[in-house]
């Protein structure tokens, strides 16, 4: 127990640390960060603020922020978004990582979070997911958790992943149905092939029957012929 606290504690302190440098931090290394707060749950005041940074982030990062000229916090995000930005399977990781997290999280927190990561997986496009990635995430809409939360782009981002993912199976089936095809074209022509060859074999050993046949009655004739002459003399005599 002694020991829990302590690692709670020492969470604690990284998690009050991590908040003051949010937008010095890389996104690829405040994605880790985000792995390992979590454990502090969306309870924590730090991982509220982590939650509601992330949808802002992502949300600009998508062009649907809404920024000012004086706003020197907002223009230091966008300069980190453009260099360090997350890749798509990265965003899809986050979302995993916050799923957990949205059901302790308040409204306004949880609205700012989920509708900022799935307006940022609506700009990169689903289809620059992998399949198990969109199938994730296509089931946290489904449950009404993590993405499902995001009730002003539920449907959209929903439509969207259902679309790719049967854009992807129809690509798959068009593939192996060309595979079986042209499996079955060289397969007929290496058919077509063999009946040629045992064709022509067949005709081959049929010519060869006869020109034996004949060449075996032209010496019967000769050998009768032979046996005739000799014969004759005798019944001269």
């Amino acid at each position: 127990m002694e020991v829990a606290a302590h690692a709670l504690q020492l969470l604690d302190a990284v998690a009050s640390e991590a908040c003051r440098r949010l937008s010095d931090m890389p996104q690829a290394h405040l994605l880790l960060m985000t792995q390992a707060l979590a454990a502090l749950g969306g309870s924590h005041a730090a991982v509220r603020q982590l939650c509601g940074y992330w949808g802002e982030v992502l949300r600009e990062s998508s062009g649907a922020g809404m920024h000012t000229a004086n706003d020197e916090i907002s223009r230091r995000r966008r300069d980190v978004e453009r260099g360090h930005a997350l890749s798509p399977e990265q965003v899809a990781k986050l979302v995993i990582v916050l799923e957990p997290l949205g059901r302790d999280l308040d409204e306004a927190t949880a609205e700012c979070c989920f509708s900022g990561l799935g307006l940022r997986l609506l700009t990169v496009g689903p289809g620059a997911l992998s399949e198990a990635s969109r199938s994730l995430l296509l089931e946290q809409v489904h449950r009404g958790e993590g993405l499902g939360l995001w009730e002003a782009g539920r449907e959209r981002l929903k439509r969207a992943l259902q679309l790719q993912s049967r854009s992807k199976s129809r690509g798959k089936n068009h593939r192996s149905r060309s595979r079986r095809n042209g499996a079955k074209q060289r397969g007929g022509g290496h058919g077509a092939k063999v009946a040629t060859s045992s064709s022509s074999s067949s005709s081959s050993s049929a010519s060869s029957s006869r020109g034996r046949r004949r060449r075996g009655g032209r010496k019967s004739l000769a050998s009768s012929s032979s046996s005739g002459g000799r014969r004759n003399p005798k019944r001269r005599r």
